[in-house]
């Protein structure tokens, strides 16, 4: 299953690398910025860190059921862009717990805070963000909803324009005990006011997980966006049943 994952990464990136690209008006002016085609993938990351003194607020819903329990989780996330390439972001999620034959759990999950740098952004050649996210543990957490300990996660996120769609590669590896990585193939194709978006996600610990997200996002008017998700297992130990839905609002202060 490892090697198929890694093909598949291998044969989106020799069709992202062969295809040439358009070429911007000013040449190899790295500073240029391609039109973000969608605010924020299901699982996957986006290329694209906020603009300057840009806010971006989502919250949403996860459902997760499988291997023995029900997983609810509502998470909420504060994205700001310092400058046009850096931006600052923080999580905090609530989950709920139900495990068979044992009691329901509900409380905060781990904090996550992240800072994004995007070193190019021109998707017509070549765009490439950098980032780093620190989880960190409630002092009062519930030991079934978090993990008493900070995590460190370096990624990297690449994107290309390829005629009206846009691919989005990423990776990022969580540097704790044990060591685990994560990878993301991610498409997103505009038809009027809505965003077709398919991801195939690799989510690595010790037991490697693989889902072939589809979804459909609503670009509404005023900076609102829409949209839903289905994670599909590809490996036997993911859940069966996943559902996402999101709300994502943008505004320039």
């Amino acid at each position: 299953m490892r090697q198929w994952v890694l093909h598949c990464l291998g044969c989106a990136l020799g069709c992202w690398l062969a295809h040439p690209g358009t070429v911007s008006a000013q040449g190899a002016d790295i500073v240029e910025r391609t039109p973000e085609l969608l605010q924020e993938f299901f699982i996957a990351e986006s290329v694209f860190p906020q603009d300057r003194h840009e806010l971006q607020v989502t919250v949403g819903a996860v459902y997760r059921a499988g291997n023995g329990s029900r997983v609810w989780r509502l998470p909420a996330v504060v994205e700001f862009g310092f400058s046009d390439r850096l931006q600052v972001a923080a999580e905090l999620p609530y989950v709920s717990l139900s495990p068979v034959g044992a009691a329901r759990a509900r409380g905060l999950g781990n904090a996550i805070v992240s800072l994004a740098y995007g070193v190019l952004l021109n998707a017509a050649s070549t765009a490439v963000t950098v980032g780093l996210e620190v989880e960190l543990p409630g002092r009062r957490a519930d030991s079934l909803l978090t993990e008493g300990r900070v995590a460190w996660q370096p990624g990297v996120v690449v994107a290309r324009q390829i005629g009206k769609a846009q691919v989005h590669v990423g990776a990022a590896l969580e540097l704790s005990r044990p060591r685990s990585l994560s990878a993301d193939v991610a498409l997103v194709f505009p038809v009027r006011d809505l965003r077709l978006t398919t991801e195939l996600n690799w989510l690595g610990d010790s037991d490697p997980i693989l889902f072939f997200t589809p979804g459909l996002i609503w670009e509404a008017p005023s900076g609102l966006e829409v949209g839903a998700g289905i994670p599909m297992g590809l490996t036997a130990d993911a859940p069966g049943t996943n559902l996402i839905v999101k709300l994502t609002y943008q505004v320039q202060l």
